[in-house]
């Protein structure tokens, strides 16, 4: 018995090789790892190949060539190239020449010192000015006010004068005409020491400037003065009142 299961063991294994081979082929070929170990490696060269095709024709293979034409003299790359380098040096020379604007604070501080200063000059200027403008005013209107006070009193000293000459004509009249001359010869004194000065006409060429003509009589010669009616009298060099005179001449 253990014979026959022994034969029938063997028999039944060849007997499904026979039938595995001449079984009918469905359109499933068996697996074999052999053979799809190969096939991956042909899709793993496959698909290598296909990124190297893309690789020519990505944006990298067309820089690749721009760096080409770019370094070729055919295609322009030299005058590229110098057009650049002259470019990044006409810059490079702004960038030198610019100067930044920097607050510089002492800058500030001396311009408006000057500026100070020269407001300072020109007011010390207008101040001068106006003390000599109001010195001026003050010596004129000094000046005005003591010529109207003496030509008020010129009428007053006309009469000591007519007194005077009146007492001195008149006999026993000496000390009246004494004390007429002396008050006459003060006031005038005085009057003098302020810039009053009296004018003699007598006998001189006559001045219309300073003699005013009420009486003429002929004669030979030039005009000249002859009598004199009233008194005259300058203020600091200028005619103050004009005497009245009687002028003899031709």
């Amino acid at each position: 018995m253990a014979d026959e299961r022994f034969d029938e063991e063997p028999q039944s294994s060849n007997e499904r090789q026979r039938a595995e081979k001449e079984a009918p082929f469905d359109g499933e070929a068996p697996s074999n790892p052999r053979n799809e170990r190969s096939g991956a490696d042909e899709e793993v060269s496959d698909a290598s190949g296909d990124d190297q095709v893309d690789a020519g024709s990505s944006p990298e293979g067309e820089a690749s060539t721009e760096d080409v034409k770019l370094g070729d003299p055919d295609f322009g790359g030299a005058e590229r190239s110098e057009t650049g380098e002259s470019a990044e040096a006409e810059f490079d020379l702004d960038a030198l020449d610019f100067e930044p604007e920097i607050n510089d604070p002492l800058a500030d501080a001396e311009r408006e010192r000057d500026s100070y200063l020269e407001a300072l000059q020109h007011l010390q200027a207008d101040f001068e000015n106006y003390k000599k403008r109001v010195l001026r005013q003050q010596s004129e209107l000094g000046a005005a006010g003591s010529r109207n006070l003496v030509t008020k009193l010129l009428p007053a000293l006309d009469t000591l004068t007519l007194a005077l000459a009146h007492a001195t004509s008149e006999s026993g009249s000496d000390e009246v005409a004494s004390v007429l001359s002396q008050i006459s010869a003060a006031f005038v004194e005085v009057l003098a020491k302020e810039g009053l000065e009296v004018i003699e006409p007598l006998g001189k060429r006559f001045n219309p400037e300073e003699a005013e003509a009420v009486a003429h009589e002929d004669g030979d010669g030039e005009p000249t003065v002859s009598e004199v009616f009233r008194v005259g009298y300058r203020w600091h060099g200028q005619t103050l009142r004009p005497a009245m005179v009687k002028v003899t001449g031709s």
